[in-house]
């Protein structure tokens, strides 16, 4: 089960210390670091966000797999985010693996969310799991910003969005979880 309650969100991202990363891991912040630390995104930097997210995976004690592609989510562009990055894709394949590399390629397809909502790629639920985490994190890491933002100019409009996403997120993970036992 997600050890998350569907409508709280957090006020703020608890950051993995950096030196209880492994080897691979390193090696991946190391190059995604140098790639991006220059990049704005979300009122921070492209890497604060991608290391947000690898920390919330982290914390949701998701595999190296999930949390490294967390480091890397959006590296090729999404719907949302064009981080105009030059980046070799059988290079990131090969600092992060091929199924890091995979989970990566489609969280960065079009209409990511629908897709891993609805697994309209069709793969098997571990995968389809291991994707809904991914997005799951990726939003958590933006929505405590979001959220506090909206509070401090009372727009209850914007938490109560945030709000119905994150549960949508959450019932696919439990719904997915639950059948697993």
């Amino acid at each position: 089960m997600l050890p998350i309650v569907a409508i709280n969100i957090p006020e703020q991202v608890k950051l993995v210390d950096k030196s209880l990363l492994t080897e691979k891991e390193k090696a991946a912040l190391n190059y995604i670091e140098n790639k991006t630390k220059n990049i704005s995104h979300s009122g921070e930097t492209l890497i604060d966000h991608f290391y947000g997210t690898y920390s919330i995976l982290k914390n949701l004690k998701q595999t190296e797999d999930v949390c490294i592609a967390g480091l890397y989510h959006s590296i090729y562009g999404t719907d949302y985010f064009k981080p105009g990055v030059d980046v070799d894709e059988q290079e990131i394949e090969n600092i992060i693996g091929k199924y890091s590399n995979d989970l990566v390629k489609v969280f960065c397809s079009k209409n990511r969310d629908e897709v891993i909502l609805k697994n309209t790629v069709n793969v098997d639920t571990k995968t389809h799991l291991d994707l809904l985490y991914l997005l799951y994190a990726n939003f958590l890491e933006q929505a405590f910003r979001e959220v506090n933002q909206a509070l401090t100019r009372n727009r209850m409009d914007i938490v109560n969005r945030a709000k119905t996403r994150h549960a949508n997120i959450v019932s696919k993970i439990e719904l997915i979880e639950s059948s697993k036992t």
